[in-house]
């Protein structure tokens, strides 16, 4: 493969899943689903229609709400943030976005990922400022996560510029690249 023309490696705070804990996510999630969301219908089913809630017995309202308050405390104490190192290399006609290894919410494990995005694919570039999150979005992208095949897709690839406070990254991908950057506040 040849070389990039530019190289720049930053780290990007990602939301994963701590280790062991996956069978229990997933559990406390499709309860919270599963019960939550029901209950959160009922009370605007009976905010409309005007049905008091007040004649039912204490005892299962009490029930529903310990068991999903629990369960999304499950949730919350599964997930931790991890800097992961994302390094963005530029070439004359595509810009390739590598993760050493990009740990998820629904898997453990940290596999290698790599996406390439050829510049004439692109349709806009936006950076958010307040959120400090660069979206491409492109016609299709190609897509390798560990040993698989690659992929082709279609439509946004996002990530996190809080690893680089000390770049102006919207400057970086308009220098090194004819991506133009469309700043959002």
């Amino acid at each position: 493969m040849k070389l990039p023309d530019y190289t720049l490696t930053i780290s990007e705070p990602v939301a994963c899943i701590k280790p062991g804990r996956t069978l229990l996510f997933r559990l406390c999630f499709a309860l919270v689903l599963l019960i939550g969301i029901p209950a959160v219908g009922v009370l605007i089913w009976a905010e409309v229609t005007s049905f008091n809630l007040n004649s039912l017995p204490w005892l299962p309202r009490i029930g529903l709400a310990a068991v999903v308050g629990l369960c999304a405390f499950g949730v919350y104490r599964s997930i931790r943030e991890e800097q992961v190192r994302l390094t963005l290399r530029f070439y004359k006609d595509r810009l390739v976005l590598s993760y050493e290894g990009k740990p998820s919410l629904w898997r453990e494990g940290t596999p290698a990922e790599e996406t390439v995005i050829r510049y004439d694919r692109i349709q806009r570039c936006v950076l958010n400022v307040r959120r400090c999150r660069v979206t491409i979005v492109a016609k299709d992208y190609e897509r390798t996560v560990g040993e698989a095949a690659p992929r082709k897709k279609g439509g946004a690839v996002s990530f996190s510029a809080l690893g680089a406070q000390d770049v102006n990254i919207s400057k970086c991908l308009e220098d090194h690249s004819p991506i133009k950057v469309i700043v959002k506040n």
